[in-house]
């Protein structure tokens, strides 16, 4: 199975710093997954990502100053779901489920090594990776440099856990969220 060992953003590491990401020479990790920071000129938001397997894992990096521990999960929109879907098995992902969501959106969940890949359906819409889900201790009492930037905290889907979303005033072009860990995991 693969995993996922980085994702390529295109947004500079200083506005990840401000947020409290620990980046170093253009990359932070989180959780065995790289992001590579590469600036705006090849883009915005997710550029790509490499997978690969465990052996190909980044280093641990050093702690991130908003106390970010893993990388929970990341998003990829599908204009033609079962097309993506079929891919992204043929590329080596685990599919765990499916299901559909809210407003009839089509939803397939993959194990990625040390994170999941959400896949939603999107049907006239674009095939991208859309975005990330970080883990932090809390959302209800973030580290003050990602305090000004998250939106109103708020339960999400899965039991037991919270998720707040960056606001643009970040000034980040990758949609980012921070969730809290799995409560088996506190």
């Amino acid at each position: 199975m693969a995993d996922l060992v980085a994702l390529e953003i295109g947004d500079d590491p200083e506005a990840w710093a401000a947020l409290g990401f620990a980046a170093d020479r253009g990359r932070a990790v989180l959780g065995g997954v790289a992001l590579d920071l590469v600036g705006r000129q090849r883009g915005t938001g997710i550029l790509g990502w490499t997978l690969g397997t465990a052996a190909d894992a980044p280093s641990p990096g050093p702690p991130h100053p908003n106390g970010a521990l893993a990388l929970d999960h990341v998003v990829m929109t599908a204009a033609d779901f079962e097309h993506t879907r079929d891919e992204l098995v043929a590329a080596g992902l685990d599919l765990r489920r499916e299901r559909d969501g809210l407003r009839d959106t089509r939803m397939a969940f993959f194990r990625a090594g040390p994170a999941i890949v959400e896949l939603v359906g999107a049907p006239g819409g674009e095939t991208r990776l859309w975005g990330l889900v970080a883990v932090v201790p809390s959302v209800d009492d973030p580290h003050p440099t990602l305090a000004r930037h998250l939106g109103g905290p708020r339960d999400a889907v899965q039991p037991g856990r919270r998720i707040a979303t960056v606001r643009a005033s970040a000034g980040i072009s990758t949609a980012v969220a921070f969730m809290t860990p799995r409560p088996e995991r506190r």
